[in-house]
């Protein structure tokens, strides 16, 4: 995994060019790349956190890169299916539409919400 420090200029274009509502609430993701999967942090938005919130934001992002190192969470970069557990769950188009109770309510969030809230 490579770890990719952010400025706020590269947060908040992500966040203009990805229009989700989840988007627009992230300081950091995991992100698949040509180069494999990439984490990027947003530093200058996660250095405002309290420390243990930032602990808890790498774990949150550190639990999806297991999810998808083991094969638990996939994407399928041609057609944007989402699979979890090898199912199909979602298309990556309906995931950019979805809104914060939504995205709450993914198996993989569940998960890496919980491994989150265990530091905390």
């Amino acid at each position: 995994i490579s770890i990719l420090p952010v400025s706020k200029e590269m947060s908040d274009l992500f966040k203009e060019i990805n229009e989700s509502e989840v988007a627009k609430s992230v300081d950091a993701a995991l992100v698949e790349t040509c180069i494999g999967y990439v984490l990027i942090i947003a530093i200058d938005e996660v250095m405002q956190h309290e420390p243990s919130l930032r602990k808890g934001l790498y774990v949150h992002e550190l639990t999806h890169y297991d999810q998808f190192a083991s094969g638990r969470l996939r994407i399928d970069s041609k057609t944007g299916q989402v699979y979890w557990l090898g199912e199909p769950y979602i298309n990556h188009a309906e995931m950019s539409k979805a809104t914060i109770e939504e995205y709450l309510q993914w198996p993989w969030e569940i998960e890496a919400y919980e491994a989150q809230g265990r530091v905390l």
